[in-house]
């Protein structure tokens, strides 16, 4: 269960109350247990990249929270911009209540969600959401929950070549294309291209 040790939080347009201690907690049991990575080059490349894909105001937020960078909910690549360039998403989840601001995953009529993310820097969005988590892990069992959303451009950082872009509906492909699709009916994402 979160403790009492619930603290007040503005980032952009979201307040929320967190649990840092209790958010620690969970990231060490996840770590113990194992986090499981995507062999695919692409998705390494997003973990080698390491403190270079977030902003300095991303990693501070992270670090008051309680979450841990390397272990995401959810990572995954979205294209290649250009060569040696690559758009990434995913989420974290943290212990913690939405107080104010628009959920970042505003739900359609009709089914399916609009992402809307707010840019913190011109490679880097994120988005607050306090309801319908996905692919919580275990350690978060009972809590109350917020998912912190993510899209960025990050270099590539690998030393092995950079593959050319094909797309492949795998198993991930297929979990992410479900949460933007309802009843076989594609979701606008909302998502601008970076300046």
């Amino acid at each position: 269960m979160a403790s009492s040790d619930m603290a007040r939080f503005r980032f952009s347009r979201w307040e929320f109350d967190a649990d840092s201690s209790a958010t620690r907690r969970c990231y060490n049991r996840i770590k113990e247990a194992g986090h499981s990575r995507c062999p695919e080059s692409i998705c390494q490349n997003f973990f080698a990249a390491g403190t270079r894909a977030f902003p300095e105001s991303v990693l501070d937020l992270f670090d008051r929270l309680g979450v841990e960078f390397r272990c995401p909910a959810e990572e995954y690549w979205i294209d290649r911009v250009k060569p040696g360039l690559w758009w990434y998403g995913g989420w974290y989840h943290f212990v913690g209540v939405m107080r104010s601001g628009t959920d970042a995953n505003e739900p359609m009529e009709g089914g399916g969600i609009v992402g809307r993310l707010e840019p913190v820097t011109e490679t880097f969005r994120i988005g607050l959401s306090g309801h319908n988590p996905h692919l919580v892990a275990s350690a978060f069992d009972g809590l109350p929950l917020i998912q912190m959303d993510f899209d960025a451009y990050i270099p590539w950082v690998l030393s092995s070549p950079e593959p050319v872009r094909q797309f492949t509906l795998t198993p991930r492909w297929r979990r992410w294309w479900h949460r933007l699709v309802s009843r076989g009916r594609p979701v606008k994402l909302g998502v601008e291209e970076f300046k």
